[in-house]
């Protein structure tokens, strides 16, 4: 029995020691491989740490400021080139159709007549004739104005009164530079035709501006249907035909022709 309890002992004695050695080694195994450690700083008790401290990362230097942009100088764009007004063109306007004339006297009725003479007909020699021959030569072959056909009619005749109702109106709006049948002060053509002394019972009257020369107002008036038709009217029997001229002012030339029968 004492031989085999003490081999029992024995036994149970060499049993403790190796547990006891397997657990030392199993200690210095865990040891060898780090255990024991928290898995992210270390275990300041162990022989070993989980690694050396992360060296200390320098900031990244601020970036250097930027200059500030230099303006860039533009020169100013070039102011551009006066342009110059055109001159008006030559304007013509008619009276309204012609009819019966019959207006009350004036204080202004004219007691002189005005006489043809280079300020009357813009110095151009013969205007009279040249004139005269190109209305009567119209109104005797007979013309289309616009889309009318006016058949041939009888001849004017050329009246004095009606150039100076004509020379004075001329004069009027080329002192006073306006283009109109009717005065600043409001006296239409037929008032002025009255004033004149011209009584007349049928009367119309053509105005233009800025011609030049007889046939260029001709042409300027036959190629508009109202004063091509003023021209070709059977009523009228009689016409004159004044011209100013006036430096400085819209226009340069101014036209009258007053046509009328007594």
């Amino acid at each position: 029995m004492t031989r085999l309890g003490r081999m029992k002992n024995s036994l149970s004695h060499s049993k403790v020691d190796r547990w006891r050695w397997s657990f030392a080694a199993l200690v210095l195994a865990v040891q060898a491989c780090g255990g024991g450690g928290d898995g992210g700083t270390g275990n300041p008790g162990s022989a070993f740490s989980n690694g050396a401290p992360a060296a200390e990362v320098p900031p990244a230097p601020a970036p250097a400021p930027q200059p500030a942009p230099v303006p860039v100088a533009v020169a100013p764009a070039p102011a551009p080139a006066p342009v110059p007004a055109p001159a008006p063109a030559p304007v013509v306007s008619p009276s309204p159709a012609p009819t019966p004339v019959v207006t009350a006297p004036d204080a202004s009725t004219s007691s002189t007549l005005i006489q043809a003479s280079a300020a009357t007909t813009c110095s151009i020699p013969g205007l009279r004739e040249t004139l005269l021959a190109e209305i009567n030569a119209v109104r005797t072959a007979g013309r289309v104005c616009g889309s009318e056909i006016m058949p041939a009619v009888a001849p004017v005749t050329w009246n004095d009164i009606l150039f100076s109702a004509a020379a004075r109106h001329s004069t009027d709006m080329a002192v006073r530079d306006y283009f109109s049948h009717t005065t600043p002060d409001g006296v239409s053509f037929g008032q002025r035709l009255y004033n004149e002394g011209y009584y007349a019972r049928a009367g119309g009257e053509n105005i233009a501006a800025g011609q030049g020369t007889a046939t260029g107002v001709m042409s300027s008036w036959l190629n508009s249907s109202g004063h091509c038709r003023n021209i070709m009217q059977p009523a009228f029997s009689e016409v004159a035909v004044a011209c100013v001229r006036q430096d400085g002012s819209m226009y340069g030339t101014y036209w009258t022709m007053d046509l009328g029968a007594r």
